[in-house]
Parts: C-alpha cells; structure tokens; sequence
C-alpha cells in the first residue's frame, strides 16, 4: 500500500486554545490547530459561548474524539477528512 492509511488516525492530545482553537495531536505524528469559533454558541456547540465550557475539552480516549463535558464530540475523521481544516504544526 502506497502512501498513509488515514482511516485508523486517533486523536492523542487536544489543548484549548484563545478564541476557540484547539491544540491537537494526532496518532500518525502530525499536529496542528482547528479553528472551531465559527460553530461556538450555535447548536450542539451552543455551551460554548461560555469560554470555560469550551476550556474543558478532552479526548475521549474509548472513542479517540475530542468531547466537552455537555456538549459535542468531534472525531479525527471529521478534522483530518476534511470536515475542518487543520493548519499544521511540524
């Protein structure tokens, strides 16, 4: 097989970030930052608008995705697959 399997890619480390970014490390070495303040307060993302609600992100580690306490989860296949873009770190 030629070239990077992304269909395994987990999410390791998530760190929040100023004005609704993360942090965040993936299992195949790569790093960067998402920008999620486009969906902070609207929807599910709605406890958001408190920024430390969104301070308190984890990685779930049972299903790799990064969550908040009482509100949405997003998983490595939605970041890395192109449902967010992800500026990368090196």
């Amino acid at each position: 097989m030629t070239g990077k399997d992304t269909s395994m890619v987990r999410i390791v480390e998530a760190r929040p970030l100023p004005a609704y970014r993360l942090a965040l490390r993936f299992s195949d070495g790569s790093a960067g930052e998402v920008d999620l303040a486009a969906h902070a307060g609207k929807g599910v993302s709605s406890p958001w608008s408190d920024p430390a609600e969104f301070a308190n992100v984890h990685v779930d580690t049972a299903s790799s995705t990064v969550a908040w306490r009482v509100s949405r989860t997003i998983g490595a296949d939605a970041i890395k697959g192109g449902g967010l873009s992800v500026s990368r770190h090196h």
